[in-house]
């Protein structure tokens, strides 16, 4: 009895504070600290590119915010049938023979033609990035000449891939979690810039992006090398962009799709939800 008695006192006495390390416990799972990433998430806009004087300055820019390189909260989920983002010219996407894009994509489908992002001058595609049964192609148009490029890198559905393909104005590459698929010697003169960019879909034409999802879309007007490539892709899925000085655009896709490189572009989503379910399929590099 006097052992039993000694027992209730105890649990009586503690009872509060094993309450409180619950609470605190679930606080932590919903902020997804116990995620299978690794870390906690980052709320959409913790991290943003600023340029003091001005969209498409150098001098002075900077990162401001939480910029650790955390997974994101959310991340873009498009239905293959109406979800797509527009996102309106902007002058910092300039009119040059050098281009980089980097994505994360997690596709639950891979049909042929799904369009991840194009470069649109009214109806004619400049350039797009699309999947072509998992294969990566890239098709550009200078002055009515067009190229389709098909990279030799491929990527697996519902598993999430880091897409880099880079044009230095001699190679193309493409990059899927860091290696490196064919390299094609290509001339396409200039890659005109400044235009429109739709995202899930190509210009003038429905939408075609395959149903998955989509994150941390970065556009550069430069080149990378395999070692830059290896940078952005081991930053992991909520990677900052790596050149500012040649970052045309940033949209992580964290729950919104605003610009966050300081340019100052314009976006609007249609049909796109913003997920936290998404972690499956993810390994952190």
């Amino acid at each position: 009895m006097i052992k039993l008695q000694a027992a209730l006192e105890y649990l009586t006495s503690y009872s509060w504070m094993i309450i409180a390390v619950v609470v605190v416990l679930a606080a932590f799972y919903y902020l997804g600290v116990f995620g299978n990433t690794g870390s906690s998430t980052v709320q959409p806009g913790a991290c943003q590119i600023y340029r003091p004087n001005g969209p498409g300055t150098i001098v002075g820019s900077g990162q401001s915010g939480e910029c650790q390189g955390a997974p994101p909260q959310y991340v873009a989920q498009f239905n293959g049938q109406s979800s797509n983002i527009l996102i309106a010219p902007n002058a910092s996407v300039a009119n040059t023979p050098y281009m980089t894009v980097s994505v994360w994509v997690k596709s639950a489908a891979l049909p042929a033609g799904a369009y991840i992002a194009a470069s649109c001058s009214g109806s004619t595609t400049e350039w797009a990035l699309y999947t072509a049964s998992g294969v990566v192609t890239l098709y550009t148009n200078n002055a009515g000449t067009t190229h389709t490029t098909s990279t030799g890198a491929s990527v697996t559905a519902n598993v999430w891939s880091n897409i880099v393909v880079t044009y230095n104005g001699v190679d193309t590459v493409a990059y899927v979690n860091g290696v490196a698929g064919t390299v094609t010697t290509t001339s396409y003169g200039g890659i005109s810039g400044g235009n429109a960019i739709t995202v899930g879909q190509n210009c003038g034409a429905g939408p075609s992006f395959p149903s998955g999802t989509m994150s941390n879309l970065q556009v550069y007007n430069t080149g990378f090398s395999q070692s830059e490539v290896t940078q952005l892709y081991d930053g992991g899925i909520g990677a900052v962009p790596y050149d500012i000085a040649n970052l045309a655009g940033w949209w992580p896709l964290n729950g919104n799709a605003n610009d966050y490189s300081g340019n100052g572009a314009t976006s609007t989503s249609n049909y796109i939800k913003y997920t936290t379910q998404w972690t499956s399929g993810y390994s952190a590099p």
